[in-house]
């Protein structure tokens, strides 16, 4: 499907769309100019050129001054790179934690079951909890870090389909504890690969 001109920033040419790949994407908030409906810009993109030009980059209009006064300055390298780092530290937090939750959740119901059926020990089930967490939290954290650089949906949907698969098989040779390492795993790739964190926007 063609991009239409208005769905993308004609300064750099990134896409509006926020489920477009991050490469593709202009991540600023999109702004009219009021010369021709099509000649639309990313917010930062335009006043970075409005630095050098207060002319309409598509037809060179004069840009009224109402509009000048309302873009925000040029980003700085150093605040560019600290918004960065804060969209990944939020989406490596929110990848740990909710890989966390769903590990204990599932790890603990499948513990109180094999207590419950003599397949493992009190002592295992709390073992195996602390070490599959203990997984889910850190693959979660980095699936989540490195979904806020590049796009990993299809990476960490075959991770946790593989360790899903492997846990299945690691309980039925070797028991409880290693079976717990994959389903944190599975886990982690799954929030921190697959489920997209929320749309964080620093632009305000």
């Amino acid at each position: 499907m063609t991009m239409g001109v208005a769905d993308g920033c004609q300064i750099c040419l990134g896409s509006f769309n926020a489920k477009d790949n991050e490469d593709l994407r202009c991540d600023n908030k999109k702004v009219v100019l009021p010369c021709h409906e099509s000649h639309v810009f990313g917010r930062e993109c335009l006043a970075k050129w409005f630095d050098q030009s207060k002319t309409c980059p598509s037809c060179r209009f004069a840009v009224p001054s109402y509009i000048l006064e309302s873009l925000p300055p040029p980003r700085s390298l150093r605040e560019r790179v600290i918004r960065k780092l804060s969209q990944i530290a939020t989406n490596a937090f929110i990848g740990a934690v909710g890989s966390a939750l769903i590990a204990a959740t599932v790890i603990g119901t499948s513990g109180i079951i094999n207590i419950r059926t003599g397949l493992a020990g009190t002592d295992d089930v709390v073992t195996a909890l602390a070490a599959g967490v203990g997984t889910a939290t850190v693959s979660g954290a980095v699936f989540g870090a490195g979904n806020s650089v590049a796009e990993l949906q299809p990476y960490g949907f075959t991770g946790s389909v593989i360790g899903f698969a492997c846990g299945f098989i690691a309980f039925l040779i070797d028991g409880y504890l290693p079976a717990s390492h994959f389903a944190g795993f599975t886990a982690g790739a799954f929030v921190g690969g697959v489920w997209p964190p929320p749309s964080i926007n620093f632009d305000d």
